[in-house]
Parts: structure tokens; sequence; C-alpha cells
């Protein structure tokens, strides 16, 4: 069994946010993996999520999320799409 894992460190992504989301989407799109795993998302932002259902609409892949917060603020919260 094969699967594809696309692992991302968004480095505090709320940093030009705006731009780098069509980006990213654009890229995990194109890649279609089965699991993502994103270090440093941004809580307040939601950018996990907006990761997520971009994946999901460009995709029709059913992601689920599953996320250790180790902080409520933009550095140092991992989520990981399946």
């Amino acid at each position: 069994m094969q699967f594809r894992v696309v692992t991302l460190n968004l480095e505090q992504d709320h940093k030009r946010w705006s731009d780098r989301l069509p980006l990213i989407s654009a890229e995990i799109a194109g890649l279609r993996p089965d699991v993502i795993a994103l270090n440093e998302v941004c809580v307040p932002l939601q950018t996990a999520r907006l990761l997520r259902d971009s994946a999901i609409a460009a995709t029709g892949i059913p992601y689920s999320w599953s996320s250790k917060l180790a902080s409520m603020g933009c550095q140092r919260s991992k989520a990981r799409l399946y």
C-alpha cells in the first residue's frame, strides 16, 4: 500500500496570509495527498481549516482533521489532515 504525505511548516502563517493561501492551496491540490501535516498554524485565523476546506473543494477527497494545540496563538500549533 502506498500513500502520499505532504508536510508544511506554515511559519506563523499569519504573515501575508491572504497572499500565501491561494499559492499553498494550489500546491496541495496539485499533489492530491492522502495525509497533510501542518505545523505552526494560526488558530485565530483558522488557517488549518481554510486549507482543509480548500483541499476538499479542489480534490474531492473528504479530509478530516486532528489538531494538537500547544498554544492558542499563532505559533506552535499543529494540524493533521487525513
